[in-house]
This record gives structure tokens, sequence and C-alpha cells, in this order.
């Protein structure tokens, strides 16, 4: 298994705003960590059961970090470029932050100074993706990518402050001679970096 990460804070790439919710108020981020019974009902969890332990475990009261998004996509032939890991990848993301404040009486996510940090944030990255360089030759057969991101932390509900901090997208892609196998080591591979990521603390 292998990692690498990187930072996109230009005008064009993604940004996250938290608490999200969709345009149409249908979908928007749930507090998992006092809500922990969601997570079985979620979408995500119904298509790919894989996801329900690491967001128990990532959401855990003891854990410092709090997931916002995840998502996983059907296993699909790889490009030329990634053959040498296999003919099939899946890919998989989880967006995350760090757990800032306990939430307040309205379930609202509130950011503590680390969301705003962007040194912490480089040397999460760097101190996670070392993890698995030190061993090149894991079993598991996929590679993470972690991105740094910029995140727009909404002010509470009657206030429209917001400040500018940043959050990782964390991307698992599982590599196989078949769709069935490259799901195997997705799989693998995400329980692996949630062991690391949920032993994490500032």
């Amino acid at each position: 298994m292998e990692a690498d990460w990187s930072v996109e804070l230009g005008a064009d790439d993604p940004v996250l705003e938290m608490p999200w919710s969709s345009p149409d108020g249908v979908l928007r981020w749930q507090d998992l960590r006092c809500h922990s019974e969601l997570i079985p009902q979620l979408a995500e969890c119904n298509t790919h059961p894989e996801f329900i332990e690491p967001l128990r475990t990532l959401n855990s009261p003891g854990s410092g970090l709090l997931t916002a998004k995840c998502d996983a996509f059907t296993p699909e032939p790889t490009e030329p470029a990634e053959e040498v890991f296999g003919s099939w990848r899946m890919v998989s993301y989880i967006d995350l932050l760090f757990a800032g404040a306990p939430p307040d009486d309205q379930n609202a996510f509130a950011p503590g100074t680390a969301n705003f940090d962007f040194a912490l944030h480089e040397q999460f990255a760097r101190d996670f993706c070392a993890c698995f360089n030190r061993d090149p030759e894991s079993a598991i057969n996929a590679v993470i990518e972690l991105v740094i991101r910029r995140c727009i932390y909404k002010g509470s509900h009657e206030s429209s402050d917001a400040r500018d901090g940043f959050y990782f997208t964390v991307y698992v892609i599982g590599y196989g001679e078949s769709g069935e196998g490259a799901r195997e080591e997705w799989s693998a591979a995400l329980k692996e970096i949630t062991s690391h990521l949920s032993t994490w603390s500032i």
C-alpha cells in the first residue's frame, strides 16, 4: 500500500462548507458522534456496508477527527497508467476534519483552533502518509491519496459569520484483477487507514 498527500487551495479547487447541506435541504451533515445510530441508515452504508465500522470509529468520542462526507464508486477497469497495480480499481473518499469543540445545543459543529491551522494539517498529512510508506511490502494492493482543501466554517444559525479553514479528503483506491478483487483490497485498505486515523490526537 502506498500513500501520498497534496494541497489543493486554488480558486477552482473543491471547497467544503461546514455544516453543509444540499441546495434543496434534503441532504445535510449529520453529527455521527452524537447520533451514531444514524450510521447504518446512511445511503452510503446501505450501498457499501464496509463504511459502517470506519464511520463509527472515526466519529467515536475518543477520536480526534470527524467525518463530513463519504462515498464509494462502482469498481471499474483501470487506466493504462494504473495497470501495474491491477486490471480493476475501486475508489472511495472520506472528507475529514479535526473534531473541534463539542456540539452546541442545536447540534451544530463548532470548529476549534486546529481547524484553521494549516501547519497542523500539513504535519498530520506527513505523519499519516509516513505510517504506510514505512512498509513498502504491505500485502494490501491499494493507494491512499490525502488532499488538504479549504473549508468554510459557517457561524451559528443566528450569525452569518464564516471563517476559512481546512479539511482533508482521503481517497482510498483498491486494485485487483477483477471488480470483486478490487473491492476486497479497497475494504482492507479502508480498515487499515481507519486504525491509523483513529489514534490521532492534537
